[in-house]
């Protein structure tokens, strides 16, 4: 490497930015997209809609038979943990995991068309909506609910083939035998399109996949409530994989091929500045470029605290069992458990195997400077996924 200004002339890095290009020009695929192709890589208008890999633990039956009755609706309050309090304008009052203290924090009128996570059983007229955070399982998620439990997805998939100019919603099917709304949600555009067309009253999608978290939020009404839920990855493993993964299928691809960045290593790209800084943080925040403080932050433990039902690439197994239980999906044969087993444990989509960042090493600590507010969001994160696990009975 010659210098860290070569390095910065090779690529527009992110650094959060929902439209971050990388080198060329290129686009990363979301969930339900193919690899294959150069093509499939540069019309994917998200860079940031990836998918995870990391080995899951054995299928866990921990709760049950996957019903929604398992829902403990008498302890849905233990979801929001001590220290809570709330109002009808949408403020939120909870231990901050920092000394006990408290703090108010009001959510983003956005998420006025999100259910409360605590608020249980979901309607028959809310649509689970996944959001979407890049290199933490959003491809096994896409083809384990898709491919196994036979659910309909509206996502970036939806759109290709010239779909994304239909006049009217229906499902498409493509050779994954999964079926699509025939809707893009990976760019602002489409998801408009989606919004103008009705697509969360027209009941026809099950769920709804998008990195977009606040653009998407914008489909939802008060009669047709979004019910979010995600899976949540250590950011310094998740950045870790998303710098070989973007190395390895973009800047050493022979059409995208980058001198500098083919042989730059993971330590030389973030002491040279290029590093993503808070990804999640900011998607939760809505601030995407300027500097981020603790009130950013402050607003994104209010935000899952309150609306989403916390998944973990760690618990990946008991993860896809809450949500299953939540949403009362099942799994109607044995050929669909037989997928379900298969996706979730030894054949996960887009698995990509590099070295991993030893915790405590000098290059975890760097990425973890880099990204302060989203480690403790983590840490805040995995609490929640504690205190959520009383809503399920065993």
């Amino acid at each position: 490497v010659d210098s860290v200004n070569h390095i910065r002339a090779g690529m527009a890095h992110h650094k959060g930015n929902p439209d971050g290009a990388i080198a060329g020009g290129a686009k990363i695929p979301g969930p339900g997209s193919n690899l294959d192709t150069l093509n499939d890589v540069q019309q994917t208008n998200n860079m940031n809609d990836l998918a995870g890999d990391q080995r899951a633990n054995e299928a866990s039956d921990a709760i049950g038979d996957e019903n929604p009755d398992n829902i403990a609706e008498g302890n849905a309050d233990a979801v929001r943990g001590d220290g809570f309090d709330g109002d009808a304008k949408g403020g939120v009052e909870y231990a901050d995991g920092m000394g006990g203290k408290h703090a108010w924090v009001e959510i983003p009128p956005q998420f006025d068309t999100m259910a409360d996570v605590d608020d249980v059983p979901v309607h028959k007229d809310d649509l689970a909506y996944y959001w979407h955070i890049p290199r933490s399982a959003g491809a096994t998620i896409n083809d384990i609910l898709g491919g196994c439990l036979k659910l309909t997805i509206a996502s970036d998939a939806g759109g290709r083939q010239g779909h994304d100019k239909d006049e009217m919603l229906k499902e498409v099917e493509f050779p994954s035998q999964i079926k699509y709304v025939n809707v893009d949600t990976s760019n602002g555009p489409g998801i408009d399109r989606a919004k103008s067309l009705g697509l969360a009253e027209s009941g026809m999608a099950d769920v709804l996949i998008t990195t977009l978290l606040y653009d998407g939020a914008s489909v939802f009404d008060p009669n047709h409530r979004a019910r979010l839920f995600t899976i949540f990855r250590h950011p310094v493993h998740r950045a870790n994989s998303l710098f070989h993964f973007i190395q390895d299928t973009v800047w050493r691809r022979q059409e995208t091929f980058d001198k500098v960045l083919s042989k730059i290593t993971i330590e030389e790209y973030y002491k040279g500045g290029m590093g993503e800084r808070n990804w999640m943080t900011r998607f939760l925040s809505n601030e995407h470029t300027s500097e981020l403080d603790e009130g950013h932050l402050e607003v994104a433990k209010a935000i899952i605290r309150r609306k989403c039902l916390i998944g973990l690439m760690d618990e990946k197994s008991d993860s896809l069992a809450r949500f299953e239980a939540y949403f009362g999906w099942k799994l109607r044969s044995e050929a669909e458990r037989e997928c379900h087993d298969k996706k979730l444990n030894w054949a996960w989509p887009l698995k990509h195997r590099h070295d991993d960042v030893e915790e405590g090493s000098e290059l975890w600590n760097l990425i973890a400077e880099h990204n302060t507010y989203d480690v403790l969001l983590y840490e805040y994160a995995e609490q929640l996924y504690r205190e959520q696990g009383k809503m399920f009975t065993a």
